[in-house]
Parts: structure tokens; C-alpha cells; sequence
């Protein structure tokens, strides 16, 4: 599963009462580093996950789904996320920091941020193109889940800025046919 964390100050422990988290050996949680363009695990279970710092979980979630919480202040306001472009080809994963969808199109903000996304469906990566409104798939709406990682490329933008104005009041608005259901996480 891509994914964030939508409190603030949240560790990598927070996920331990959902999922098996293994760090060291065959490590199963990881968040990309784009500089060295390897997936890096964390360091210790103590590690923050910074807002919209998007993050990989090997789990497997069976037809039942799965279920992650989080204790803390929820994140609201004015967010931001370092990107970079140099080994790993400008490709970064941010995450939904909101305890509600946004909306890409909003977070573009017409050159503000990068202008084309990449979210996993479980089985293959789907293409939102935020400055014509279209995604390739059809069917993947502008709306991202609540804690939803996905993929951005750098370009020559150096954050992800996000902002309230990008987030959405009506969570089933969330709801595609990339996502299925209504707070899925891929």
C-alpha cells in the first residue's frame, strides 16, 4: 500500500498495531529516496512521517480490506513536501496529508505543483493529467483519499505544496472506479 500519515508527528509505530512492520532484514516498509533512487527503510520504529511524505507498506489486505489508524493532531493548513529530480529520475512519492480527499486539480493550482500524477491501483499505475482534467485509464477521478500515496515527477519543482483550499468536505466524492471502494489504499 501507498500512504501518509493525516496526524501530525505520527512514528512508524503507529502502524505496528495494524500490520506486520519489519525494518532491518527483509524489510517490509519503506519510503522512496529519490537522491540514491532506492527504497530505504526507516531507521527505527521512533522515525516521524512528515506530512505528505509518502510511504510503502508490503501488506497483504484480503477481501475483509484493511483498517490503519492513527493517534495525534490532524494535519490542516499549509503543507509542504520536499521533491527533488537528480538519481531517481524526479520521481517522488508524496501522500494525501489530509484526514480528507483533495482534489488534484486544486493542488496543481494551475503551475503551483507538478502537473501529473501517478496513483497504483493494485495492479498497474494510472495517469491523472491535472491541467486538462484527464486520466489514462479512464475513470480515475481528480479526488484522492485520505492518506492515498501516489506518484509525482519532480520536474523542476522542489516541493509539493499543498494548502486547504485543495481538500474536499464530501469523502464519497473520493470514490472512482481506480479506488472501489470508499478509503481504499493501494
Amino acid at each position: 500500500i501507498f500512504y501518509g500519515s493525516p496526524v501530525n508527528n505520527a512514528t512508524v509505530s503507529q502502524m505496528q498495531d495494524d500490520v506486520n512492520i519489519l525494518i532491518t532484514g527483509n524489510a517490509n516498509s519503506f519510503y522512496y529516496d529519490e537522491t540514491t533512487a532506492q527504497w530505504t527503510p526507516p531507521s527505527s520504529f521512533a522515525d516521524v512521517m512528515p506530512p505528505a511524505k509518502g510511504w510503502y507498506q508490503y501488506a497483504y489486505v484480503g477481501s475483509a480490506g484493511l483498517e490503519l489508524d492513527f493517534t495525534g493532531e490532524l494535519n490542516t493548513g499549509n503543507i509542504s513536501t520536499p521533491i527533488t529530480s537528480s538519481a531517481g529520475s524526479g520521481w517522488n512519492i508524496v501522500s494525501n496529508p489530509y484526514p480528507s480527499p483533495i482534489d488534484l486539480q486544486s493542488l496543481w493550482d494551475f503551475g503551483t505543483n507538478p502537473a501529473v500524477f501517478y496513483r497504483y491501483n493494485g495492479n498497474s499505475y494510472n495517469t491523472f493529467l491535472a491541467a486538462a482534467g484527464i486520466s489514462n485509464p479512464p475513470g480515475l477521478t481528480k479526488y484522492v483519499p485520505s492518506m492515498q500515496g501516489f506518484w509525482v515527477n519532480a520536474g523542476t519543482y522542489t516541493a509539493m505544496t499543498y494548502t486547504n483550499s485543495c481538500r474536499v468536505t464530501d469523502p464519497a466524492q473520493a470514490v472512482d472506479n481506480f479506488t472501489k471502494s470508499t478509503f481504499p489504499l493501494y
